[in-house]
C-alpha cells in the first residue's frame, strides 16, 4: 500500500492520494445530532391566577449521541415559574435553562413545569424553548418552539366582612359578607368561602351555600353566587350557631374570599377576616 501512494504521487495524482489516506480519517469529524424540542401547556386559555403546566420535549434525531445538552426557557412577564420537575433547572432573568443527560440517536427527554398567570397578565403569553448541544446540528430549523396562551381579561373582586366587634357567648349572633364587582368585566361563577373557627354557620337558601368542610368545630361553607355585573355588589349574611368549645374561648374568627371564572386583577382585596370578642 506505501509503495502505491508513493508511485500516484510521482505520477502527480496527489488528489487520489489524499482521498486514499483521508478515509481512515472520518473519525475525526464533528460529530452530528439533530435535536428537536417541542412545548405544550395544559390547556388552550388562561384566567389570571390559573396555575399552567408547560411540557417541553427535547428528542435527538440522530446519527450521534447528543451530549448533554440544554433546554433553554424564555419565560414571558405575565408567568411566573412555580415548579419544575427538573433539580438541574435554573432560572434567572425570565430565563429558565435545564442540563439533560446525554441523549443518545433516538431518544428524548421531557421537562414539567407550572407556571401561575400574575395578575397584571395581558395579552398573549408566549412561552419559548430552545434545545442545544455541543454536537453539530444538521436540521437546526427544529431547535426551537413556541406555545401561546391568550389571557382573558380578568375583573376585580372586593370582599368584606361585617361582625360585631364583641358578643355574649351563646347569644345569636350575625356576620355578614358583602362581595362588589369592581369591574371592568361582569364577573361569571362567582364563588364566596365563608368559613368560622369553632362555629356553624347557616346561610339562606338562596345564597346557594353548602359545607364545603367541617373539621371538628370548624367549618366552611361555599357559596354559589352566579354572575355578578360590574359595579353589582352581593350580600351574604351567615347566623352562627355556636359550639361548645366556642362557649369556652375568648374570641370567635370568621374569614371570607371571593373567586370568579374570570380571575383576579387584584387578589389582595378578596379576602377579609373578623374577629369577635366573647364576654
Amino acid at each position: 500500500m506505501l509503495s502505491m501512494r508513493r508511485v500516484l504521487v510521482a505520477h502527480g495524482c496527489v488528489c487520489a492520494a489524499l482521498l486514499t489516506t483521508a478515509a481512515p480519517g472520518r473519525a475525526h469529524e464533528p460529530s452530528a445530532a439533530d435535536l428537536g424540542v417541542a412545548v405544550t401547556a395544559s390547556q388552550k386559555r388562561a384566567n389570571l391566577g390559573d396555575v399552567v403546566g408547560f411540557t417541553v420535549t427535547v428528542w435527538n434525531s440522530g446519527p450521534m449521541t447528543a451530549p448533554k445538552p440544554t433546554a433553554t426557557m424564555r419565560i414571558p412577564r405575565g408567568l411566573a415559574i412555580v415548579e419544575t420537575g427538573e433539580t438541574t433547572c435554573a432560572e434567572q432573568t425570565r430565563l429558565l435553562r435545564c442540563q439533560l443527560p446525554s441523549l443518545p440517536d433516538g431518544r428524548a427527554r421531557s421537562i414539567h413545569i407550572l407556571g401561575i398567570v400574575k395578575p397584571n397578565a395581558t395579552g398573549t403569553l408566549r412561552v419559548t424553548a430552545t434545545a442545544r448541544s455541543t454536537a453539530t446540528d444538521p436540521v437546526p430549523t427544529n431547535d426551537t418552539a413556541t406555545v401561546a396562551l391568550p389571557v382573558t381579561p380578568g375583573t376585580d373582586l372586593a370582599v368584606r366582612l361585617k361582625a360585631p366587634a364583641k358578643a355574649m357567648r351563646g347569644a345569636p349572633m350575625n356576620v355578614t359578607a358583602t362581595i362588589l364587582n369592581k369591574g371592568p368585566r361582569t364577573a361569571d361563577k362567582v364563588v364566596l368561602h365563608l368559613g368560622a373557627h369553632k362555629a356553624l354557620l347557616h346561610t339562606a337558601p338562596a345564597d346557594r351555600c353548602r359545607v364545603l368542610r367541617q373539621q371538628g368545630a370548624d367549618q366552611y361553607l361555599r357559596c354559589n353566587l352566579g354572575t355578578l355585573k360590574q359595579g353589582a355588589q352581593r350580600k351574604v349574611k351567615a347566623t352562627v350557631v355556636w359550639h361548645e368549645p366556642a362557649l369556652r374561648a375568648r374570641a370567635q374568627d370568621f374569614a371570607v374570599s371571593a373567586a370568579s371564572a374570570q380571575g383576579e386583577r387584584s387578589p389582595e382585596n378578596n379576602v377579609a377576616t373578623a374577629q369577635v370578642k366573647l364576654r
